[in-house]
């Protein structure tokens, strides 16, 4: 279960109170995959979203029952945006859909491209 959190998270713990509130980052871990030979990109798509919104059902109550709130989620990349108490990320970290644990980062222009 520890392995989930990634360092960051832990060291934001580390100095939070528990029962403060953190914005965490969850990666969901993915169904099998659609047959690659099946399907048309658009199809394959909307199973890969449907698979998501189906996890994410489960996440959500999870996050719920822990005290948290779901903030935002992306089906593209499987993450979904929370905001947890501290105390409580442990105990969510636990739950079978979720893979890893972190805290949000921001995104930056890659200007060497």
């Amino acid at each position: 279960m520890a392995a989930k959190l990634s360092s960051e998270l832990s060291d934001e713990l580390e100095k939070a109170s528990s029962d403060q509130f953190l914005d965490i980052i969850l990666e969901l871990g993915s169904d099998p995959q659609p047959d690659s030979d099946r399907g048309s990109r658009q199809e394959k798509s909307a199973a890969l979203k449907d698979a998501f919104e189906r996890n994410l059902l489960s996440v959500g109550k999870a996050v719920s029952d822990v005290g948290g709130e779901i903030i935002r989620g992306a089906w593209i990349n499987r993450t979904v945006r929370a905001r947890v108490p501290a105390k409580m990320i442990h105990e969510l970290a636990q739950h079978e859909k979720i893979i890893a644990v972190d805290v949000p980062h921001a995104l930056t222009y890659d200007s060497s491209r």
